[in-house]
């Protein structure tokens, strides 16, 4: 993929995209002031496809964490993105994932970036997007979407 239109594409082939209840982004900075941050462009070609979008930001104690922008989590939540926080993922978690929820089952991907910051301006790919057993996401006896569904 080259584009975050690409990007979508790609998953409604490799998801049963109409029966998608949720769409949960597990992010580390996904409000980063950066200028490569596209996370609205990310989101606006989900939301072509898919509703319910829920970003789950891995909440960092770290002061030197990076900067946010909070205009980029207002924007994401007037476009009715549901926006969550954990310590918990943080704690259990280096890896981003995107899960696509279809009630009885869960397709999980492992990001290797941020989603808002996959593509370079020249739109070659900064990273990787991998599908993964929810069964290999499993720490402290839960896996990604069990910790997803605790937060709020």
């Amino acid at each position: 993929a080259t584009s975050y239109h690409e990007l979508v594409e790609s998953f409604t082939q490799s998801v049963d995209y109409k029966n998608v209840k949720k769409i949960y982004m597990v992010m580390g900075y996904p409000y980063v002031d950066n200028p490569r941050n596209k996370i609205i462009e990310a989101i606006d070609e989900f939301q072509k496809v898919f509703n319910n979008i829920i970003m789950v930001k891995k909440q960092s104690n770290n002061p030197k964490a990076q900067r946010e922008d909070l205009n980029f989590k207002n924007e994401l939540m007037s476009k009715g993105i549901n926006c969550y926080e954990s310590l918990d993922i943080q704690n259990a978690y280096h890896d981003r994932f995107i899960l696509f929820d279809m009630g009885n089952v869960t397709k999980a991907f492992l990001v290797s970036c941020e989603i808002g910051q996959f593509f370079s301006d020249n739109k070659e790919a900064r990273g990787y997007i991998n599908p993964i057993e929810l069964s290999a996401t499993v720490r402290n006896g839960k896996n990604i979407l069990q910790y997803v569904k605790e937060c709020k």
